[in-house]
């Protein structure tokens, strides 16, 4: 989000709200679950 208070687009011309839903999405497809810590190693 650094590049929307520098002033710089984001890639796709999209807004901050939809890149972020987009990222949710994009997530979600992978099974990866944000709010989840990572699994030890």
């Amino acid at each position: 989000m650094w590049r929307s208070e520098a002033g710089i687009p984001l890639p796709g011309h999209r807004t901050p709200p939809e890149w972020v839903d987009d990222l949710a999405e994009r997530f979600g497809s992978l099974g990866i679950d944000p709010e989840k810590p990572p699994a030890a190693g």
